[in-house]
């Protein structure tokens, strides 16, 4: 799933340490927020917007924290000044050259952090520009002065109001039984984005691109299923009966990319994209991928497809990748048997998006879990250090403590080091889910 950067805080003792052009363009400027303005414009982008130092001994170094300074804007971004404000922002410092931004350029601020008492410190990194909408934008430092050291990481759930989707369907001859169960449970996909209320739309096309009529084309009588629908989970399963007399050289990230590009995209296709929304590619097949087209360079199209990665990705309900080259069996009959889904693993990586097997007999969580990962939301917390007590591990969202175990709101999965949150517990959108855990660290 695309996973979230930790959000680095940064925290202070009680000074401002100051980046400023030569020019002092703006220098006393206080305007926070500026005014709205239509047509082309600069827009700055700071990420993460919150850094966490965790819990420090006194006098200890953490490890640096990159806050990157970006223009998302079409017309360039002129950088006056960066600067550490607040109380206790003597404990820090800020190293990296400010420069000028075309559409579409960055550059790295490094922030370095060390307790120089016991206490709490929270400053902001300030950046002052002639972004018209946000002439000083700003992004949190949290850390703190401890006897012992922990570790405090910040994650922020995206803000997703809607999602396109675009499933790709194997509809090759051993796909009956899958295909099937995918009609049957679908309704678990769908519900998943009502409960958030995220609105969505939903395509489908096949891995074939050998039958003229398949090649990436949206198919179905209503192409474009929306909540909108008398009923979207009988419009999928009727879409999705493709029958199973497709090729057997599946090609997915083809299918994907020709659905998604001109000339389907302005006539066959035409709506299932909109601007605003987040965009999801789903395949499902029991089978690797062998199309033309590269995992990488599929990832690098699909990354750069919406302007900022985190608004697309790929995903896939696939053989074990990690199992190869045997893949998987299902252990319900009949058996669904999947070769190692690789390449299409390839992909997933690059994009930020999840696998789950096409042998898992409970395909309920599985299009629960897919579909929160299509939306861009977190359910898998990556930690960026191995706690040393798992059971002294506090998650906390929105400032509820969440209670730990298997029937209850998360669980520690040690194979990935990270907080997995359960189905019914995973944090909705614009949340934030802080953690924080022991570590065994001298200074």
């Amino acid at each position: 799933m695309k996973q979230l950067l930790p959000l680095l805080l940064l925290i202070g003792a009680c000074s401002e340490y100051d980046l400023s052009r030569e020019t002092g363009k703006n220098k006393g400027k206080d305007d926070d927020v500026g005014t709205p303005v239509e047509g082309p414009q600069p827009d700055i982008k700071l990420s993460p917007e919150t850094v966490s130092f965790g819990y420090l001994m006194v006098n200890c170094p953490a490890d640096p924290q990159i806050i990157t300074v970006s223009n998302v804007g079409d017309e360039p971004l002129e950088i006056d000044s960066a600067e550490l404000a607040g109380t206790g922002s003597g404990a820090f410092n800020l190293s990296g050259g400010i420069v000028d931004l075309q559409p579409g350029e960055s550059f790295d601020l490094t922030v370095n952090f060390t307790p120089q008492s016991f206490m709490d410190y929270e400053i902001q990194l300030v950046v002052a520009s002639n972004d018209p909408d946000e002439p000083k934008a700003k992004a949190d430092a949290i850390g703190h002065g401890s006897e012992y050291a922990m570790n405090e990481e910040i994650f922020k759930q995206p803000d997703v109001q809607a999602v396109d989707v675009l499933w790709v369907v194997d509809n090759s001859g051993s796909m009956s039984s899958v295909v099937e169960t995918l009609g049957e449970k679908f309704e678990s996909f769908l519900e998943s984005f009502s409960a958030l209320g995220i609105d969505y739309q939903v395509g489908v096309t096949s891995t074939d691109m050998d039958d003229p009529s398949h090649q990436g084309r949206l198919l179905g009588i209503d192409t474009i299923i929306t909540p909108d629908d008398a009923d979207p989970v009988a419009t999928f399963v009727q879409t999705t009966d493709l029958g199973f007399n497709g090729s057997a050289d599946e090609k997915g990230l083809d299918a994907a990319y020709a659905a998604l590009t001109d000339p389907l995209l302005s006539s066959n296709n035409s709506g299932l994209i909109r601007k605003d929304a987040m965009l999801a590619v789903v395949v499902i097949s029991d089978e690797d991928d062998s199309s033309s087209i590269s995992p990488s360079s599929f990832s690098s199209w699909l990354n750069s497809y919406k302007g900022d990665p985190a608004h697309s990705s790929f995903s896939g309900v696939i053989g074990d990748p990690d199992n190869w080259p045997i893949g998987c069996t299902s252990s319900g009959f009949p058996p669904v048997t999947a070769t190692a889904g690789v390449q299409y693993e390839k992909a997933i990586s690059a994009t930020g998006g999840i696998w789950e097997s096409i042998c898992d007999d409970d395909f309920n969580s599985v299009l629960s879990y897919l579909a929160y990962g299509a939306s861009g939301l977190l359910y898998d917390f990556p930690l960026s250090k191995t706690p040393s007590s798992v059971f002294d591990i506090v998650v906390t969202v929105d400032g509820v403590v969440q209670e730990m175990g298997a029937l209850k709101d998360w669980i520690y999965n040690p194979k990935i080091n990270a907080v997995h949150f359960n189905k019914a517990a995973i944090p909705g959108p614009n949340t934030t889910v802080n953690v924080t855990y022991p570590v065994e660290e001298d200074c």
